[in-house]
């Protein structure tokens, strides 16, 4: 898929922006695309993302300077990641599972931090997929909003929200929605 199929469409920027309940701290976005939560959120320095598309960056600066917003010194294009951002509060991203790293994503978000992972439905019951499992095994899904096909800008798939925290009871149970 190319970028602008996985670009959130504005209602799905805003209702992750609810779900994370940013109230201070560090946002975390690795692929941030062309900006569109560095936008929302408008936090200035707190917020660190990048993108792997020249492109897509350039076109997310330029949306930023047209709506009057101070780009994020931490919004940057780069084909290797950020690297040394320490702990971060929330995490967003919105990514096919075969990329994903438990590690990545939990390793430096804070006991009481909570991550909105935006992925193809399909990721869920793949069999290649193992995110599923390991997000219930470390007991960190807390709900999974299966969302309306147009959720996704120029792009018919299915996708789902998978929010996680930290710190979840065990037995906890697991809320499901389905959205579609």
């Amino acid at each position: 898929m190319d970028f602008d199929s996985l670009t959130p469409s504005e209602q799905l920027a805003d209702l992750a922006i609810e779900i994370l309940d940013y109230k201070s701290g560090v946002v975390y976005n690795p692929d941030a695309g062309d900006g569109t939560f560095c936008r929302k959120l408008d936090i200035g320095d707190n917020y660190y993302g990048m993108t792997v598309s020249e492109g897509a960056w350039s076109i997310g600066l330029a949306k930023m300077i047209l709506q009057d917003k101070e780009p994020s010194r931490n919004y940057t294009f780069s084909e290797k990641g950020l690297t040394d951002i320490g702990v971060y509060d929330r995490y967003v991203n919105i990514f096919d599972s075969r990329e994903f790293d438990y590690n990545e994503v939990f390793t430096n978000l804070s006991p009481d931090g909570k991550a909105v992972i935006m992925l193809l439905s399909g990721e869920l019951v793949s069999q290649r997929s193992t995110i599923r499992e390991v997000l219930v095994k470390q007991n960190v899904l807390d709900k999974v909003i299966v969302l309306p096909t147009y959720a996704l800008k120029r792009s018919m798939a299915g996708s789902s929200l998978l929010i996680c925290r930290l710190g979840r009871k065990d037995n906890e149970p697991v809320i499901m929605l389905d959205a579609s």
